[in-house]
């Protein structure tokens, strides 16, 4: 599902893009890399995936989940020339990976494999498809 985002966005924004300058590419990369940090950690925060549905709660306590990981330096985001990124990194990228595709992991060492709950940590919702294409009829058209 991201991937079909990713190429509406692409295709919706290639018009912009062949008319911006370097630096208006530039300025509108770092804004949305910005807004996407900023959004992706709210979100964590507020224990939703992007369609809006809360995470799965955890099994024992209740004490919100990811409050280290949505924060710098674990989440992290960035820019070039021809994309923008937000992801996790070092060691917290793995349990991030493992509770963003639901997949198997050990508690503990010498612990049996449990399937954790998917919790999409990281993906677009409509606010942010709607936000980054105001920033591109923003920065990237002449004014």
């Amino acid at each position: 599902m991201i991937d079909d985002i990713e190429a509406e966005l692409k295709q919706w924004l290639a018009p912009y893009l062949q008319g911006a300058t370097a630096t208006g590419r530039r300025e509108f990369a770092r804004a949305v890399s910005r807004y996407l940090y900023s959004s992706q950690s709210n979100r964590i925060r507020d224990q939703k995936n992007p369609d809006g549905t809360p995470f799965e709660a955890r099994k024992k306590g209740k004490k919100a989940m990811f409050e280290k990981l949505r924060k710098r330096p674990n989440l992290r985001s960035g820019y070039t020339d021809s994309e923008v990124w937000v992801g996790f990194r070092g060691p917290v990228a793995r349990i991030a990976d493992v509770h963003q595709n639901g997949l198997l992991l050990s508690p503990a060492p010498g612990q049996q494999k449990v399937r954790y709950a998917k919790r999409e940590l990281l993906g677009y919702t409509a606010a942010d498809i709607e936000k980054i294409k105001e920033l591109a009829e923003t920065t990237l058209l002449p004014s």
